[in-house]
């Protein structure tokens, strides 16, 4: 656990300004040193309890708030900073949790006992504040909204292989309808990814998806919902979960793999020194057969 005090001053610049103040401070202090060429992406997600208590604190300027976020430093990083920020006087007072992709995942899908991994009384009094009152992701919702992007989540816990995280069958969780509908409640998202038996990376087989489950989320919710693991669903399931509510599927899983085996194929069987268009273009074919199909499926017509 990191825990700092420290006091923020915050200035309002122009870009001519900001120019000379960076010219400057090159000079004189080190660079981060996780900055690269190009910088790094920080990206942030913040928690709020149902009645929406830290910003309503912060919007009536409490001298003693606080606000909790998740924050990573590149979108391939393997781990997450779980943070507290408390606002005490002139002060700021930030203690941090350090939470595996898998953890931070489970965070934010509202289970909460993760951080309680460390074994640390800051993690204790997080997993203690964020229960009582109810907390859930908030934050980059709003952000993306204002900004005319669309935003989808997944609630529940989809099985198999993403990212090299492996979720096991015993791990599953189907999306229950009653936690869809407070969870698009109080997110606000455009389209809810649903756990309802299919699974990352699934390809060999074909997977027995739960209609019972996803009729009743249907049924409960009032947006568009998606099928993660897409590539695992039977063609002639296809129009079975559209009827119910699908309106998006992620198939990258049989993209990539129909690359792959062509590529290997004609990199196998082709000279070194021929041009590379020879061995990317089929591929690309192969790519075009595969999307045709699928929007002929998805279209839901023969």
């Amino acid at each position: 656990m990191r825990d700092v005090l420290r006091e923020e001053k915050k200035f309002l610049l122009n870009q001519v300004e900001a120019l000379k103040l960076r010219n400057y401070l090159s000079n004189v202090v080190h660079t981060d040193s996780h900055n690269g060429l190009d910088g790094y992406q920080v990206r942030s997600l913040y928690f709020d309890s149902l009645s929406n208590r830290d910003f309503q604190e912060k919007e009536d300027g409490l001298e003693l708030r606080r606000k909790f976020r998740l924050r990573v430093y590149s979108p391939d990083a393997d781990f997450a900073l779980f943070e507290m920020k408390q606002k005490q006087g002139p002060y700021q007072r930030k203690r941090s949790l350090r939470l595996s992709r898998r953890e931070a995942q489970a965070l934010i899908e509202g289970d909460y006992s993760v951080l309680l991994n460390s074994g640390s009384e800051f993690g204790q009094e997080c997993y203690s504040i964020m229960e009582m009152w109810a907390y859930r992701p908030k934050k980059v919702v709003e952000y993306a909204k204002e900004h005319g992007v669309s935003v989808e989540a997944e609630l529940g816990t989809v099985g198999g292989t993403e990212d090299g995280i492996v979720v096991a069958q015993s791990e599953v969780r189907y999306t229950e309808p009653e936690q869809a509908v407070e969870f698009i409640k109080q997110t606000g998202i455009d389209a809810l990814a649903v756990a309802i038996g299919t699974n990352h990376g699934q390809y060999k087989s074909k997977t027995n998806i739960s209609f019972e489950q996803l009729e009743k989320i249907h049924a409960a919710v009032d947006i568009p919902l998606v099928i993660h693991g897409g590539t695992g669903v039977k063609d002639e399931d296809i129009k079975k979960v559209i009827n119910h509510g699908i309106r998006k599927f992620n198939v990258g899983t049989e993209l990539l793999v129909g690359w792959n085996k062509k590529s290997r194929e004609l990199y196998s069987e082709n000279k070194e020194n021929i041009s590379n268009r020879e061995n990317v273009m089929p591929c690309l074919d192969v790519i075009d057969e595969i999307v045709q199909r699928k929007i002929s499926l998805f279209k839901n017509i023969d």
